[in-house]
């Protein structure tokens, strides 16, 4: 043919999502080619364009369309897909769910050349690698829209920046790597209606602990928030001293203040076994729980997590946090929304810059130390013994990790009276004082509880405590020892009724970082 002059068009790309399932027969691939025509047909008719106006190439499960010139650039974002989504709803609602149809829109203008068998030319090339980004794909994938648009920068800044019948901040930028492309692009999902919207409301919280006591003063300071403010509570106070269980114990109170979701991370600040949990790992987890996307630039996942918040009343609970930077990016900014901080330090970078309120927690009053002690032994047999009781909490220093770890193991102990618990922690505390220097009241506990494993019990505590990371489950702890899973399963089961190993989700353990350092420092003695 003759050669015809380069044309600056307006270009589409039209893609149907999973045209090519297993699930979907031949008859319902005909069924989808049909309707997306139909469909693709009536929203240029309604957006007042001719289909005969256009160049028009068949690409199996999708269409490419040049525009002409006549046609308005602003109405193909503007009208366009609005009008798409209602011949999308008039198919589907007419079909099974096989032969439903939701679409990938991708829209560029530049320069296209014409040969015999059609139109060719890099802005060509490029509209059919930003319609197939990944990053489209997942949006439209994880959410309930009928159609994922993607624009090009080009398109984003000529056109979308300048519409009157568009808000810009619908759209998100991504990073598009197909083939030789690599650059940005935005998408956005048009047209939802609120009653088809599905909202994923993620439950992460671990279970509490059924033995929690006392603490009534620091829980009413927690439940005296406004929901409609942001108020970050930060608990810091030293290791053992009960600022997880605080924490997710009143999470748990108040989760039905927060019906889109709760969201929790264990950020390993302080934990020897592992390097703390870097924020934007965090975020991704957090991302992933609710539903969403993961995008490849960190600024843009936090811009999403922001956004995300917004119209919703969801709870944080960052525990373990080392430092305040690793911390906020992390932090719920919307009203309605609260994040729990537990930590170490005091992050008073928190205080001064997000306004968080600051609960010090301290070890347990005498009265709620004895009281945690009667959860386990039973309030008759500490009032029976008094004194014994008063030297156990003493030989744990209040500190309700120890204390829990000594109470749990003198409660399979109903031969021993409380005397002979008690003095059984005093020679255990002076003969690591003696050997070790060391007066932490987690080692003579761990060290009390340990003597009395079995060899075997004994020997894979020790490989777990060395070699074990942050969690792991049977299948990684049998590994690790050498033993049948079911032997595994049956020791673990073991450890953590002695409160050596927590338990937090079913088939799943972890150490407090404390408990695994005092394992390993008290093997060091005989």
């Amino acid at each position: 043919m003759a050669s015809q002059p380069v044309e600056h068009r307006t270009i589409l790309a039209v893609d149907i999502e999973g045209f090519g399932s297993p699930q979907r027969s031949d008859a319902d691939q005909v069924a989808l080619r049909s309707g997306m025509y139909r469909a693709f047909r009536a929203a240029l008719s309604n957006s007042g364009l001719e289909w005969a106006d256009c160049h028009v190439e068949d690409r199996g499960d999708g269409v490419l369309a040049l525009l002409p010139p006549t046609m308005p650039k602003a109405s193909v974002v503007d009208t366009l897909p609005s009008q798409l989504i209602a011949a999308i709803d008039r198919h589907n609602s007419t079909h099974t769910p096989e032969a439903r149809i939701r679409m990938r829109v991708a829209v560029h203008a530049g320069e296209v050349h014409h040969d015999d068998h059609g139109v060719v030319g890099s802005s060509v090339n490029f509209v059919f690698r930003i319609l197939d980004s990944a990053a489209l794909k997942s949006a439209l994938a994880t959410s309930a829209a009928p159609l994922g648009l993607v624009v090009s920068p080009w398109f984003y800044d000529e056109v979308v920046r300048h519409s009157a019948a568009l808000d810009a901040d619908e759209y998100r930028r991504i990073e598009v790597n197909v083939k030789e492309t690599t650059i940005g692009a935005w998408i956005r999902l048009p047209g939802i209606p609120q009653d088809r919207r599905t909202t994923v409301v993620p439950r992460q919280l671990p279970a509490y602990t059924p033995h929690f006591v006392g603490r009534n003063e620091e829980l009413r300071a927690l439940a005296d928030t406004d929901a409609n403010t942001v108020i970050v509570s930060s608990i810091d106070g030293t290791a053992g001293v009960g600022k997880t269980a605080l924490a997710l114990l009143w999470a748990h109170q108040a989760a039905d203040r927060f019906p889109d979701g709760q969201l929790y991370v264990d950020l390993c600040g302080f934990d020897r076994s592992a390097e703390p949990v870097a924020s934007s790992d965090a975020l991704d987890g957090f991302l992933d729980a609710l539903g969403l996307p993961i995008p490849a630039d960190p600024e843009e996942a936090r811009s999403l997590y922001r956004r995300t918040q917004a119209d919703r009343r969801m709870l944080v609970v960052l525990d373990n946090a080392r430092d305040a930077a690793q911390v906020r990016p992390l932090l719920a900014t919307a009203p309605g929304c609260l994040t729990v901080v537990t930590s170490r330090s005091r992050l008073d970078p928190l205080v001064v810059r997000e306004g968080a309120r600051r609960i010090n927690l301290g070890t347990l009053r005498p009265d709620e130390a004895a009281a945690l002690l009667g959860r386990y032994l039973g309030p008759g047999r500490v009032a029976a013994e008094r004194r014994a009781a008063t030297a156990i909490i003493d030989s744990c220093g209040h500190l309700p990790l120890a204390l829990t770890i000594a109470a749990a193991h003198a409660a399979t102990r109903p031969d021993l009276t409380l005397e002979q618990v008690a003095a059984e922690l005093r020679a255990e505390r002076q003969r690591i004082e003696d050997l070790m220097f060391d007066s932490d009241p987690v080692k003579p506990a761990v060290s009390w509880v340990c003597r009395a494993l079995s060899p075997e019990a004994a020997r894979v505590y020790q490989l777990l405590a060395q070699q074990a990371g942050a969690e792991f489950g049977t299948p990684i702890a049998a590994g690790l020892a050498g033993t049948s899973e079911a032997e595994t399963a049956a020791i673990l089961s073991g450890l953590s009724r002695a409160r050596l190993v927590e338990e937090h989700a079913p088939g799943r353990y972890r150490f407090h970082d404390l408990v695994r350092r005092s394992a390993l420092e008290v093997r060091l003695s005989p």
